[in-house]
């Protein structure tokens, strides 16, 4: 923003978008060839769940 309150155009060209680019798609492929890896990990295993008595065991 500029002091007269427009918004001012800006773009990444030449190398460093180049490098940006190369950066976003590597980390593309790299999440693609492990997609488990970034999924957080249970913290509570799940169970069996407890047997319900029966109406004659009461």
């Amino acid at each position: 923003m500029t002091a007269d309150d427009r918004a001012t155009s800006y773009h990444l060209s030449g190398k460093l978008a180049a490098r940006y680019k190369e950066f976003v798609c590597r980390g593309a492929a790299w999440a693609i060839s492990h997609p488990t890896l970034m999924f957080p990990s249970r913290r509570r295993h799940l169970t069996a769940p407890l047997p319900v008595p029966l109406a004659a065991d009461r």
